[in-house]
């Protein structure tokens, strides 16, 4: 695998710098990660609901795809407890996995940047600058891609993962969260302030969220052509210019509506209109893309390093919490299967998240640990869950 360094669209380091630069004062890991630009959609293509998410990195970005089990008791865990080996003062929760899903994991297993489960709910993160989470002591509290397995683990319906947001205190750093159902329903789930500001419903029209808040980028959607305005929509190909004197923007959100409201007339069969629609949105940055079919339970995915596009699907996998979750590194070459992926174990966990962390000890000696304590509180999480009980296929 090679580092790369890669130039941010003029809009996007802007984003980019103000979020190092707020987060670095808040002394979180946001500082040192790669600056992140991603974005989600979900359009509906020939009775099919087909939700995207690109991963979008200045840096090469280490990742695995991981296999979930219906059955395991898990409990929940703050980012001062994983990292720091701090006490928190919320109650912690209990649950049992009720559905299997594939995620997929940039911190090792039940640390989720985005997936889906069995009965079709997706959630992704997306960076944001200006969001900030609540704070109270009374409900328990999760780190932000704890929450997400939980999530996944839990829930069927997007109103479901909208009651959760309420319902507890996320901590991490600065994300912001997309989620969609089987339905064609789906969420735009943000702190601003100290408080959620949970889209949804008809206050959604559009089904896409990057890296501004929901609102800001419907009132920048209504300056485009077919929205309502003049500008020009850009799709890659056009030769078309827009006037130099414009301001420069991230049009990545007005690209992907343009796309999703013509989604009917395309040719392209759904999950292919997906990863039209995450071309559209990727620059040289884009790290991985995937996009999954809530319908018909399949996932496709790629990576920059490993350009091929691969297929999963649901009905290969058994879910059952008696036998062994999987793990498979996102980089993985060529065709994959249920046979491609490992056995989770520690070790293979640890590997991975010391991939993403190991440049991190700074962050964690400026609150009193250590790189090697936060690894193993981290990639040791899995061992304090329990099989329950191997639940019947939802």
């Amino acid at each position: 695998m090679h580092h790369q360094d890669f130039i941010l669209p003029t809009i996007l380091k802007v984003r980019v710098y103000g979020l190092m630069l707020l987060v670095g004062l808040c002394l979180t890991p946001v500082a040192i990660q790669e600056a992140l630009a991603c974005a989600s959609f979900l359009v509906e293509k020939d009775g099919a609901f087909i939700a995207g998410r690109n991963l979008d990195s200045q840096k090469f970005t280490s990742g695995a795809v991981v296999i979930n089990k219906r059955g395991i008791r898990k409990e929940s865990r703050s980012w001062n407890e994983l990292a720091y080996g701090q006490k928190v003062a919320n109650p912690h929760i209990t649950w049992i996995s009720k559905y299997g899903s594939i995620a997929f994991n940039t911190f090792g297993r039940d640390f989720v940047d985005g997936g889906m489960n069995e009965v079709g709910l997706f959630i992704q993160e997306m960076s944001l600058v200006e969001n900030k989470y609540p704070e109270d002591s009374a409900k328990p509290r999760f780190f932000m891609m704890l929450w997400m397995q939980y999530v996944l683990d839990n829930f069927e319906s997007v109103d479901q993962v909208v009651k959760s947001a309420n319902e507890v205190i996320i901590d991490g750093w600065n994300w912001h969260f997309f989620s969609a159902d089987a339905d064609g329903n789906t969420a735009a789930i943000e702190f601003i302030d100290g408080k959620p500001v949970l889209t949804y419903g008809k206050a959604m029209p559009y089904t896409v969220l990057a890296n501004e808040t929901y609102a800001t980028e419907m009132d920048r959607l209504l300056k485009y052509e077919g929205f309502g305005g003049d500008r020009l929509v850009l799709l890659k190909g056009d030769e078309r210019q827009r006037d130099p004197e414009e301001p420069a923007e991230d049009d990545r959100f007005v690209n992907a509506a343009t796309l999703i409201s013509r989604g009917p007339d395309s040719p392209l069969l759904p999950l292919d209109y997906g990863m039209k629609i995450l071309d559209e949105m990727a620059w040289e940055g884009t790290q991985w893309s995937y996009v999954c079919d809530l319908t018909n339970k399949t996932i496709r995915f790629r990576t920059k390093d490993s350009p091929r596009l691969k297929t999963l699907n649901f009905s290969d996998f058994n879910f059952d919490a008696d036998t062994p979750t999987l793990m498979l590194d996102i980089h993985t070459p060529g065709e994959v299967g249920p046979d491609s992926f490992s056995d989770y174990n520690l070790e293979l966990n640890r590997t991975q998240l010391n991939k993403k962390i190991s440049g991190w000890g700074s962050v964690f000696s400026s609150n009193g640990a250590t790189l090697e304590g936060a690894l193993d509180r981290i990639a040791s999480y899995p061992e304090t869950t329990e099989i329950v009980l191997s639940a019947d296929k939802p």
